[in-house]
């Protein structure tokens, strides 16, 4: 599979990482390297439930959100989404325990 600079991958460890750069001998993210032909990597798909960032380019709008489905980018109007990565505001949380 080929990757390009930007593409969040999972890695063998189960750990989302974001790829920064690309060589011939290996893929390389903020924090390691993977070596080898396959790079035992997988390109990151989000699943139902998962935090997000929708992101829309031409109004430069980021909004954290579950996903309902891996589409639902396209459904609001936001041209792709990122893993959201980190602790969710505390307002987030609050909603969701109240549910």
């Amino acid at each position: 599979m080929k990757y390009k600079i930007g593409d969040w991958v999972v890695c063998k460890d189960n750990i989302l990482h974001q790829i920064t750069e690309i060589k011939p001998d290996g893929m390389f993210y903020r924090d390691h390297i993977c070596i080898g032909d396959q790079y035992n990597t997988k390109l990151w798909s989000p699943k139902k439930g998962d935090w997000v960032w929708f992101i829309n380019k031409q109004y430069h709008q980021q909004v954290i959100g579950q996903c309902g489905y891996p589409g639902d980018q396209l459904h609001f109007g936001y041209d792709y989404m990122e893993p959201f990565i980190g602790n969710l505001p505390k307002f987030l949380k609050e909603s969701i325990d109240e549910t």
